[in-house]
């Protein structure tokens, strides 16, 4: 077995890695595409569904460790 770090892991092949992606920023990247999506005024049955099962509270802010952050502050991390 070869131990590797996941840095390395996630490194593009070119810098020498295997190009997998980041799980955690990819998580992140989508959770705030469905934030974004559920943001926006369109009635959807889906987005019907979510607030009746987890509330109006799920729409704007979203508790991730110790901090509040917005959509925009995920969306801001995922750029790094």
């Amino acid at each position: 077995i070869s131990w590797v770090k996941w840095d390395d892991v996630c490194k593009p092949k070119k810098d020498g890695g295997l190009g997998v992606r980041d799980l955690r920023r990819t998580n992140i990247s989508l959770l705030a595409k469905w934030r974004w999506k559920l943001l926006h005024p369109e009635e959807e049955l889906w987005k019907d569904i979510v607030v009746a099962k987890y509330g109006s509270g799920v729409v704007g802010r979203s508790n991730l460790g110790d901090e509040l952050m917005t959509v925009n502050y995920m969306m801001i991390l995922v750029s790094f």
